[in-house]
């Protein structure tokens, strides 16, 4: 087994901060000027090394996780301990997706607890927050993930997300200040639009709120 380079380290940063990752967006953020088969020689490798692990899924789809081996070359591996459940996936994969698509960061469990303690609570889950640097300053964001429910579903999660936020002070603070905002993301362009009519007519609040497409979740959830 070798030592991981520099880009083997960045790779698995990479899969530690997302919990997963797959050769097409490893070979998009890694290998943007190389062929698949250079992407596939890395990534098989550092299976081979136990840094990363390959898991699929029920319909045949794989991806990757960091591997027992991978987990002493990242800080984000705390993250990585989770297993995924039928639910949890699609929103890491989204996630993954919505952030290579759009020039977003997910910030990892102890990057939000460490850089915003004022904002945590007890039992807080902290795994679905995003720094945005095209805003300035960097804007601070959460995801929902669209599981094909109607509209007025998402409306009331919204209006139930802003609640538990508002209850902490300085999470009241950012949102006034406008430092806040919801990102959903949805399979189908159809119900984006339908999604953001919603939004538009039934959420009023003075929080951002954006709806994005995020094609690769049309493996999980069915056309509109």
């Amino acid at each position: 087994m070798t030592k991981p380079s520099l880009r083997d380290r960045q790779i698995l940063d990479h899969v530690a901060r997302y919990r997963l990752s797959t050769r097409e967006f490893i070979q998009r953020h890694f290998f943007a000027e190389a062929g698949k088969s250079a992407v596939s020689k890395v990534v098989g490798r550092l299976v081979a090394d136990g840094y990363l692990r390959v898991c699929r899924l029920a319909n045949g789809f794989h991806y990757y996780v960091v591997g027992q081996q991978g987990r002493e070359f990242t800080d984000a591996a705390s993250d990585a301990d989770r297993p995924f459940t039928e639910q949890s996936f699609p929103l890491a994969y989204g996630f993954l997706a919505f952030c290579s698509a759009h020039g977003v960061r997910r910030l990892t469990s102890s990057e939000f607890q460490t850089t915003f303690p004022e904002l945590c609570r007890p039992r807080m889950k902290t795994g679905s927050f995003y720094a945005d640097a095209r805003h300035t300053p960097a804007r601070l964001g959460t995801v929902l993930v669209d599981r094909g429910n109607p509209p007025k579903l998402i409306i009331r999660k919204l209006q139930r997300l802003l609640a538990q936020h508002y209850r902490l002070p300085n999470f009241a603070q950012r949102i006034q200040a406008g430092q806040f905002c919801v990102t959903i993301l949805t399979a189908w362009p159809l119900k984006q639009r339908l999604l953001a009519s919603a939004v538009k007519l039934g959420f009023r609040a003075a929080l951002p709120v954006e709806v994005v497409t995020v094609p690769e979740l049309q493996l999980f959830y069915r056309r509109v």
